[in-house]
């Protein structure tokens, strides 16, 4: 195993098992070899007696039928474990990139509807078909300090519907060799038609969720709204 490291495939799983294999299969012929060459008297023979033993004690028989009672549910649940793949650990990846696809050079600083871009990522390894929903939301907020509880405290002044985009993703195996491959991207193209300091928040949904209206008010179900969302990313604005 460790030799592998100095050769051009490495430590992975594929050279490690074919050289495992190679091991066994020639130390298993060499074992063959000396078995043939000892001489019939000495040579190491496995016999396999599946008659119970005799025995006049009840409690003797009682506890060799436990035995391979439980030598018989051992050997099922290994074939379980074996058969049956053991389910990782179930995530979503949702991301955010920049207008050329990369994290970066995000809009920052922009002026009443200029036409902006992102670019919403989403990759599904939940084991499941999954049914999202990205909703999009400008949000006009302030942080305070509360006295009484000692923490931050966000204020909502503003909640505004933007968008939503509803996706069906299969899921998708993780590749921990191979390099990273999307699933589903999106271009997002958007403009805030009204100044000021703004968070533009991407609330990922596992199920479908309500209509909104456009230009309304949705203040009072914002802190609700984002606590119930499986994923969220934002960006902050300043529209001039």
């Amino acid at each position: 195993g460790l030799g592998l490291n100095y050769t051009p495939w490495g430590i992975r799983l594929e050279p490690i098992l074919i050289s495992i294999f190679i091991f066994i299969i020639g130390i298993g012929f060499i074992g063959f070899y000396r078995w043939l060459k000892t001489s019939s008297d000495e040579r190491f023979i496995i016999s396999v007696n599946l008659t119970f033993p005799k025995s006049e004690r009840k409690l003797d028989k009682a506890l060799t039928i436990i035995l391979v009672i439980l030598i018989i549910t051992a050997v099922v649940f290994l074939i379980y474990v074996i058969i049956v793949p053991k389910t990782g650990e179930k995530f979503t990846e949702f991301y955010l990139l920049g207008p050329l696809g990369q994290a970066d050079e995000y809009p920052k600083d922009l002026t009443v509807r200029e036409n902006t871009s992102v670019i919403i990522g989403v990759v599904n390894h939940e084991y499941k078909t999954v049914n999202y929903t990205i909703e999009i939301w400008l949000i006009n907020q302030t942080i305070v300090y509360n006295e009484i509880t000692e923490e931050n405290q966000t204020i909502y002044h503003h909640m505004w519907y933007m968008n939503k985009i509803n996706i069906t993703l299969d899921h998708t195996p993780i590749n921990t060799e191979g390099p990273w491959m999307p699933q589903w991207e999106y271009n997002y193209n958007f403009s805030i038609n009204r100044k000021g300091n703004f968070k533009l928040a991407f609330l990922l949904f596992t199920n479908q969720t309500e209509q909104y209206e456009y230009e309304k008010d949705y203040k009072n179900i914002a802190e609700q709204k984002i606590n119930n969302a499986y994923r969220g990313l934002h960006l902050w604005l300043t529209v001039i």
